[in-house]
């Protein structure tokens, strides 16, 4: 990826930027040098090319190039409760790519950005030693023919959307902006920030089909009802509602 890190270092201080040219995955870095005491709050991990990445619900999360990832560090917000997280750092991611690419993806609970069904981000929060993890992978500039075949009708890049190659660095430096605003200075109360996520949901009011161990069978055949107060996912099938706390989500028709 083409980052242009002196610009970057200038635009994002005073948070601190550690640049890997290579690495498995920037949340495990970060992870490890968190306990050693060697990575503080805020920061941004970013890699040149991830080997290893993670996704939720121990995925693989694959990096071809054009695939720009990042880990943010931030110290746990005290308002929001652990499984808010997620929502909260994709409504900045969503905000961050619409401010550096005018390109608008919607929100798929709960780690997920999509464009038009396929996914064009992804989220890893995860909390360790008194900070907050954000992994971020975004198909910035992403050849959806370097994906493996049964994962190219699935996914999608800025740049088809965009109809150009997308400056990578403006997206970081979006991403530090918006992560910024959300998580240290203008954090939003629960109510609000669920009233935020539930505008951008792509799955509210469509069939879906949720696969989850905590799910008697493995999985669910419903109607998505929205986000609860809690940020569960509603689900109504043909006899009950049911309250998701996690699990991986897909539509059963288009829209």
């Amino acid at each position: 990826m083409g980052y242009r890190i002196d610009e970057l270092q200038r635009s994002i201080r005073p948070i601190r930027l550690y640049w890997l040219t290579r690495v498995g995955s920037t949340n495990t870095w970060a992870m490890q040098r968190r306990r050693l005491r060697k990575l503080f709050a805020p920061s941004i991990v970013l890699a040149g090319r991830q080997t290893a990445g993670r996704g939720s619900n121990g995925r693989t999360w694959l990096s071809p190039p054009g695939v720009m990832t990042a880990t943010f560090v931030y110290p746990p917000v005290d308002s929001l409760d652990p499984h808010l997280l997620p929502l909260a750092a994709g409504i900045a991611v969503r905000d961050a790519i619409a401010d550096a690419t005018g390109v608008e993806p919607g929100l798929k609970w709960p780690n997920d950005l999509w464009i038009d069904d396929r996914k064009v981000a992804g989220l890893l929060c995860e909390r360790i030693d008194g900070v907050d993890l954000i992994g971020v992978g975004i198909n910035a500039n992403l050849d959806p023919s370097d994906l493996p075949k049964g994962l190219r009708t699935q996914s999608c890049s800025l740049m088809m959307h965009a109809s150009q190659s997308i400056d990578t660095t403006k997206l970081i430096i979006a991403l530090a902006t918006r992560l910024d605003e959300m998580l240290l200075k203008r954090t939003p109360t629960p109510a609000g920030l669920l009233t935020t996520y539930a505008r951008h949901h792509v799955l509210t009011g469509r069939r879906v089909r949720v696969m989850s161990e905590t799910i008697e069978g493995g999985a669910l055949d419903g109607t998505c009802e929205g986000i609860d107060r809690l940020g569960r996912l509603l689900v109504r099938s043909q006899t009950q509602t049911h309250a998701l706390v996690s699990g991986t989500v897909r539509p059963l028709t288009s829209t």
